[in-house]
């Protein structure tokens, strides 16, 4: 009887140390997961400033006016 005892306390003890494993394994993803979504704001707003930055360098290419001067040998 004394030995069921103490299997059943020392398998209730290996089971606390895995279920504190797991949650501090579980704080740790949820760590992780809150780095990942700000980091992914991060460049969700770097890809928008890229793309409004070559928006505008393309609206400025587009507002140069080339004068082209053909010699009449080329005509």
């Amino acid at each position: 009887m004394c030995e069921l005892r103490e299997k059943r306390l020392d398998q209730e003890e290996t089971l606390a140390e895995f279920q504190k494993a797991a949650d501090t394994l579980k704080k740790d993803q949820e760590a992780l997961m809150k780095k990942e979504k700000i980091i992914d704001q991060a460049l969700k707003q770097t890809d928008d400033e890229i793309q409004q930055f070559q928006t505008f360098k393309q609206q400025k290419l587009n507002e140069i006016q080339v004068n082209r001067t053909y010699h009449s040998e080329y005509l």
